[in-house]
């Protein structure tokens, strides 16, 4: 009898264990992405980023039970009106890319965020590489 309970009680802990494994790989799996794609000016992106824009694409038509929420960068150099305009802009034009090829416009949001979400500077980094870093779009794929 105690080497029945044994058995059971071994069986129970491999289920338990499973069932956790199992549940912790589903979190992940609903955990967002975070993905940047560079602009050179304007509103053209860096030739690299098709791929990364490519890669968002598929997987929103893979899995339908995502949206894209899209968030336009500028530096905080001249009008902020005028900025504020260009990372709208910069976000629209990656929603437009998605869009083309075959994202459905209603799961994709975007925002323009000027110069209001600066990145620190590195002080180890020149002016010129932090305002090329803040020439950017932030992806963030999340489940609805």
């Amino acid at each position: 009898m105690k080497l029945k309970s044994q058995w059971a009680g071994l069986l129970i802990l491999i289920c338990v264990a499973l069932a956790a494994f199992a549940l912790d790989q589903w979190g992940r799996d609903r955990q967002p992405e975070h993905y940047t794609i560079h602009f050179r000016t304007g509103t053209e992106i860096e030739p690299a980023e098709n791929a990364l824009i490519e890669k968002i694409a598929r997987q929103m038509v893979a899995q339908e039970t995502r949206e894209a929420i899209i968030a336009g960068h500028t530096g905080p150099r001249g009008d902020s009106t005028a900025n504020q305009a260009l990372s709208k802009e910069r976000a629209v034009h990656i929603k437009t890319l998605l869009v083309e090829k075959g994202v459905s416009p209603a799961r994709i949001k975007t925002f323009g965020l000027g110069a209001a979400s600066p990145l620190e500077i590195n002080p180890d980094e020149g002016q010129r590489s932090y305002y090329q870093r803040l020439k950017r779009v932030e992806v963030t794929l999340k489940h609805i």
